[in-house]
């Protein structure tokens, strides 16, 4: 072999090697669906699914994680297209008749995360999607379903994000079809555009105003408060807790070790949402729903135990660099409590702004361009990718290097006065990337 050979094998090694590291592949194929996590439901596993119609952007990563025991940040793709891995696994799910209804799966939603703890990690999965029906002459949505799962692991446990997707699919169509032997469920038509629209609910579409008071009972999900399916056959013994504050009122259920299992809790004139540790009254206004959290230091050892659905919360906040009283809005998609990003709270999170970095789908160069910046951040990109960066303000430049294949390209830029400005690309490197400001505040999910 001559040395040409060897040199062009050697630089293609270690090129693997590093989009192996700043990537992460999820195997949906790894994960069998049985034994006593996967019990049978012949009605939901009836249902054939012809088709899975994706709303958001394929080529963008959907989350990111915490990769090996050094917990590396990397972006998170599916190991195949979206569509396609999401129809295999549903097909592998398909154990009940054959000649099950019919339906298409309309995705909005697939996002994984991570919050790593001093002796474990937990992943976590939001999902949303509309289920479908097609006519002779329309579509019907059949239903609308949301979830926010949450699984604890041991030191790395990146390797559960196979499995959290899985049963969120699972229990798409384990609610889908209870709901529809119930009848619970209003379908209506939807046009052709708006099947390539992301839905987007508001507490009107769900049912909720504001000065709603939402039946006494147990809301052990999500779905529960949207579809107002809540187990009323508990007495629950409320007792307000120490940690309440002007802002928000918080409390916790008397003796009863399943609470924090449960989604929501209703006394029949107010409403509480679970945030990992207790539950905290939730505000329902036009344009959202929302309460208030406050981080305490023993809110660390955060409760674990089922679907942690308002675990989410909590995980927002310890990125807060303060203990006051944050707002948390609801994702009315998912359950999930998220930050709420407006100039009320502006003072609470942190400065900076998020740089976007597109690998185009036009460039004429056919390989992996891959990013190293400042404080350990990389991600490599294939066409049509791209990547966001969170960049706090410093006095020195930020450097900044790219590398395609053989070429690297090394770059300085500024990060002032809550701004960021980085140099225009020289013309040969204008197709792997550019560069557009978003401001950027406290925690979020790209």
């Amino acid at each position: 072999m001559n040395l040409h050979v060897r040199t062009s094998l050697t630089v293609l090694i270690v090129l693997i090697a590093t989009i192996v590291r700043s990537q992460h592949f999820i195997d949906l194929r790894s994960v069998e669906p049985k034994g006593e996590d996967w019990p049978p439901d012949p009605a939901a596993h009836s249902l054939t699914v012809d088709s899975v119609i994706v709303t958001f952007d394929t080529e963008a990563p959907i989350g990111q994680v915490h990769k090996g025991l050094e917990n590396k940040v990397v972006n998170a793709f599916l190991k195949g297209s979206v569509s396609g891995e999401l129809k295999a696994a549903l097909d592998r799910l398909h154990t009940g008749d054959a000649n099950g209804r019919h339906v298409t799966l309309k995705v909005d939603l697939l996002n994984v995360d991570e919050q790593v703890r001093a002796s474990s990690e937990l992943v976590f999965c939001r999902f949303a999607a509309d289920v479908l029906e097609q006519t002779d002459s329309s579509w019907i949505n059949l239903y609308s379903y949301g979830t926010t799962l949450a699984a604890q692991g041991g030191l790395d446990a990146t390797g559960n994000h196979a499995e959290n997707i899985m049963h969120a699919l699972d229990n798409c169509l384990r609610r889908t079809a209870e709901v529809l032997r119930k009848g619970s469920f209003t379908p209506r038509s939807i046009s052709i555009d708006q099947l390539r629209k992301e839905s987007s609910p508001s507490p009107a579409s769900i049912g909720l105003f504001p000065g709603t008071r939402l039946p006494r009972g147990i809301y052990r999900s999500f779905m529960d408060l949207r579809d107002g399916t809540p187990d009323t056959t508990i007495v629950l013994d409320l007792k307000e807790s120490a940690n309440s504050t002007a802002t928000v009122r918080m409390v916790k259920v008397r003796g009863k070790n399943w609470a924090l299992n449960a989604w929501g809790l209703s006394d029949g004139e107010r409403f509480y949402v679970n945030t990992g540790r207790e539950f905290a009254e939730l505000t329902i206004t036009r344009e959202g729903l929302h309460t208030y959290y406050a981080l305490y230091p023993s809110s660390n050892d955060l409760a674990i135990g089922g679907a942690l659905f308002g675990i989410l919360g909590a995980l927002a906040v310890s990125n807060s660099e303060t203990s006051d009283p944050v707002r948390m809005d609801v994702d009315l998609r998912t359950g999930a409590l998220m930050h709420h990003y407006s100039a009320t709270n502006a003072g609470t999170s942190r400065p900076g702004s998020k740089q976007y970095f597109c690998f185009s789908k036009y460039s004429n160069i056919d390989t992996t361009a891959c990013l190293f910046m400042y404080g350990g951040e990389e991600a490599c990109l294939r066409k049509g990718q791209y990547h966001i960066v969170q960049l706090t303000p410093r006095v020195d430049r930020v450097p900044l290097e790219i590398k395609a294949g053989t070429a690297t390209e090394s770059r300085l830029g500024h990060e002032r006065n809550d701004r960021t400005s980085l140099p225009d690309q020289p013309e040969g490197q204008r197709s792997i990337g550019g560069g557009s400001d978003e401001q950027g505040h406290g925690f979020e999910h790209p």
